[in-house]
């Protein structure tokens, strides 16, 4: 009989073990960077939809009267990291405005989130003068 064989027990070696430990070491440092990856897509995602809905809430400000179609900038009240610009200027036919609205988020980044809407307002038209005859009680 021979000794080497029925001595042999079952089981995994040191090496398997090692090379177990590293391959879960290199998946979890995967992972680690995909969540990562995941949640700076998130938070410009988040930036993104914020700056689009200030945006769209000036403009409608803007639409309904509430604050004057003129050019100005200023920090928005209902949250002071964003900031906005609007810019207002007149159409070549004269008979409509174009309102530009800006935002940007006030953070210290290389890349802040930015997001511009622009949309055109008809002017209302200009009353016409009313012409008087001033001869309809002249006698000759």
């Amino acid at each position: 009989m021979n000794r080497s064989s029925s001595s042999r027990r079952g089981g995994i070696t040191l090496l398997e073990v090692v090379l177990s430990l590293a391959l879960a070491a290199i998946a979890i440092a995967l992972l680690t960077q995909l969540v990562s990856i995941g949640n700076r897509a998130a938070t410009v995602a988040r930036n993104s939809a914020k700056a689009q809905l200030i945006a769209a809430s000036i403009m409608a400000e803007i639409m309904a009267g509430i604050i004057p179609p003129q050019t100005t900038s200023g920090v928005y009240e209902q949250d002071p990291m964003w900031s906005y610009d609007v810019v207002v200027g007149i159409g070549a036919t004269q008979t409509i405005n174009i309102i530009g609205v800006s935002v940007t988020q006030n953070i210290d980044t290389s890349k802040p989130m930015t997001f511009s809407l622009t949309q055109w307002q008809a002017l209302p038209p200009e009353p016409e003068e009313e012409v008087t005859d001033d001869t309809s009680g002249a006698s000759i």
